[in-house]
């Protein structure tokens, strides 16, 4: 059986392991570091806003494709009917 100062001993090793996991997570604001969750806030952002981005342009250059197409479509039925 491990005696008293052994236990006592890995629970003050398994309490320093928590609070740097606690520090990787969250950051230590006073020492200017950024966390893991501030970090994947941050990526989650900005990944949102070019997927947006690309949303928006891949829409209106579908939307011109299918305006020209239509546009050559018209533009050669009405060259035949001439």
């Amino acid at each position: 059986m491990p005696d008293l100062q052994s236990i006592e001993q890995r629970l003050d090793n398994i309490e320093d392991s928590i609070k740097k996991i606690e520090l990787a997570l969250i950051g230590n604001a006073s020492l200017g570091h950024k966390g893991i969750v501030e970090r994947i806030n941050v990526l989650e952002t900005v990944v949102d806003r070019h997927e947006r981005r690309f949303l928006t342009w891949g829409s209106i250059v579908t939307a011109l494709v299918f305006i020209v197409q239509l546009t050559f479509h018209y533009v050669v039925e009405w060259a035949r009917g001439k």
